[in-house]
């Protein structure tokens, strides 16, 4: 099941020969006729180094993921770079879904002079155009964590002022 081909300078494995590796068999590697392993029963992590690594289909014409040192993670579709991370956080090129409590999803709320928001309804909020003061109170149905977005969207006139409830914090404090 095994043998050195000298003429191709290759260890050659058949279908369902195993390569193994370690005590225990902590590392196998091998081709079953249809789909190809490597399974780590180790301790330990499962490590690939390199300053960049590329993950390619197997005809190497098209890029799957790539990852380089100190720099960016990136995921393609199709050869088509969709997912990036950066310095200051990520990016995505497309449409991106999210579905859940963390939903991206706005819910439209119409202006009123004094609102409670129902975090059980959505996390991400706008409110129709401000044609004065709002007070925005503390959210119902909250949950730890929970975050979200307010868009407020002042009339023609505009200097409209908002004020907050006790439990809403902003970054920076304000």
């Amino acid at each position: 099941n095994i043998l050195f081909d000298v003429s191709d300078d290759a260890l050659e494995f058949a279908d369902n020969a195993k390569a193994k590796f370690g005590a225990g068999d902590d590392l196998v590697i091998q081709h079953d006729g249809s789909n190809s392993y490597i399974d780590d029963a180790g301790t330990g992590a499962s490590r690939i180094r390199g300053s960049s690594i590329e993950i390619k289909k197997q005809a190497a014409d098209e890029t799957l993921a790539k990852f380089t040192a100190d720099g960016a993670c990136e995921l393609y579709q199709d050869n088509v770079k969709h997912f990036e991370t950066n310095a200051a956080g990520c990016a995505v090129t497309g449409d991106l879904t999210v579905s859940g409590a963390a939903s991206c999803a706005f819910s439209s709320v119409n202006y009123a002079a004094s609102l409670t928001l129902d975090l059980t309804t959505a996390n991400n909020f706008t409110i129709g155009a401000l044609t004065g003061a709002i007070a925005i109170n503390n959210p119902s149905a909250m949950t730890v964590g929970s975050g979200g977005v307010i868009m407020l969207t002042q009339d023609g006139t505009g200097g409209r002022v908002a004020s907050w409830g006790s439990y809403w914090h902003f970054a920076g404090g304000d």
